[in-house]
């Protein structure tokens, strides 16, 4: 079993704050952790790739300068039938996208939209490699992509994850990437 596949398995069964990655270590070098997110990002389907969605996750898990919070609401797809190599990639293409929003604004708060913009940009990119990738709650976020309404979803699927009214969301951010 690779490591993001049991980190995955990890992060969705525990409280972030319980995760801890057997055998992993944390180099907080962010310039090291952005050339990985750079790298899988423009092209999540390298040779290379197990190594990078490896070191995003292990960053993501460890480091005190992040905050991402992975709810089944938002990634979804993790409990499809969805291929589980599939399933891995977007995985680490959300936590790439969320993590980079946050190291790019000195912010240490979660960004579930940066992340599943990434999340929506692989999809793509999968499906074009393999029409067998197919998802309707992916094809459904697209859409509201496209509206410029997905931010405000991802608010609305947070706030109800934690029993917060929506009107208590904070007011959209969505932006064109």
């Amino acid at each position: 079993m690779s490591l993001i596949r049991s980190i995955l398995i990890l992060l969705l069964a525990l409280a972030p704050s319980q995760v801890v990655v057997p055998g992993s270590t944390l180099s907080d070098d962010e310039a090291a952790i952005r050339k990985h997110i750079e790298h899988f990002l423009s092209d999540p389907f390298t040779d290379t790739s197990e190594t990078e969605m490896d070191a995003i996750a292990v960053f993501a898990n460890q480091s005190k300068d992040i905050e991402v919070d992975i709810s089944t609401k938002v990634c979804f797809w993790t409990l499809s039938d969805m291929d589980g190599k599939a399933k891995e990639i977007l995985l680490a293409a959300f936590l790439a996208g969320n993590m980079r929003s946050q190291l790019d604004t000195a912010t240490k708060q979660d960004d579930s939209y940066s992340g599943m913009v990434q999340v929506l940009r692989v999809y793509r990119a999968l499906k074009q490699r393999d029409p067998k990738y197919k998802d309707a709650g992916l094809d459904k976020f697209a859409g509201l992509q496209a509206k410029c309404e997905l931010n405000q979803h991802i608010l609305d699927l947070r706030a109800e994850a934690t029993g917060k009214a929506k009107g208590d969301a904070p007011p959209p951010k969505d932006k064109k990437k």
